[in-house]
């Protein structure tokens, strides 16, 4: 297996969150066995360059709005890297390990895009949330897709709701798709993990409105799905964001 992934991450604040998912993620596609390409565009000159760098992650500078406009400034980097598939992650989002060795094993298999339907959340407090949902975290597709869509990967002018401008105008369009219906389903655990604070766009209150939410026990959740993590999440300093 030879494959080369890369990643596409924007970044705004929260910066040491932000250097652990990014070491975080690199490591677990390398260790499924996949050469890695990230790129984080960032809005904050040195502060944020700085971040990727230390990361082994190559360094786009964008204004932080339109968001559509920053995440797309990354594509002249990943086309220029000469991958097999891009992921999208946000700077809080953490992908298991499992996660990483089945995105690797489908794009082997000649699957043009792998996604899900559901997420996890933790916000520093004694429980791991898990809700149903589309969503773009962790999406990853091949770039011979990619090539015949141009890279138009999202609405440039969008300030938000990028997962939907995602599923239009790439997700809709993959032949063969794998879509993860549930990641917490029977044997078939491929978490991904997103770590809210209270300076994320979207809150666990503003969530609760929208998807139903349910809970398992943080520490055992952790400790089996994203071994070592929990450690280095309590040693970053984050404001918790309350349960309700």
């Amino acid at each position: 297996m030879d494959i080369r992934i890369g990643i596409m991450v924007p970044v705004w604040g929260r910066h040491r969150l932000a250097a652990a998912s990014l070491e975080w993620n690199r490591r677990a596609l390398e260790r499924a066995g996949a050469e890695v390409v990230g790129v984080v565009v960032g809005s904050e000159g040195a502060k944020s360059k700085a971040v990727a760098e230390k990361a082994g992650f190559e360094y786009v500078e964008h204004k932080n709005q339109p968001l559509g406009a920053k995440c797309m400034a990354a594509v002249p980097t990943l086309q220029a890297a000469d991958c097999d598939a891009v992921m999208w992650l946000g700077s809080d989002d953490f992908i298991s390990q499992a996660y990483a060795d089945f995105v690797v094993e489908k794009i082997d298999e000649g699957y043009q895009a792998i996604s899900h339907r559901s997420c996890c959340f933790y916000n520093g407090n004694d429980r791991v949330y898990h809700a149903r949902f589309i969503t773009g975290v962790g999406a990853t597709v091949s770039t011979a897709l990619l090539d015949n869509l141009r890279w138009k990967m999202f609405d440039p002018t969008l300030t938000k709701y990028l997962d939907r401008s995602f599923k239009e105008l790439v997700w809709d369009k993959a032949n063969p798709a794998y879509v993860i219906t549930d990641c917490l389903y029977k044997n078939h655990i491929v978490p991904i993990l997103d770590v809210k604070t209270d300076e994320n766009m979207w809150s666990m209150r503003a969530m609760r409105k929208i998807v139903k939410l349910d809970h398992r026990p943080a520490n055992v959740f952790l400790d089996t799905h994203f071994r070592g993590l929990r450690k280095k999440l309590e040693r970053i300093t984050v404001t918790k964001q309350t349960d309700k």
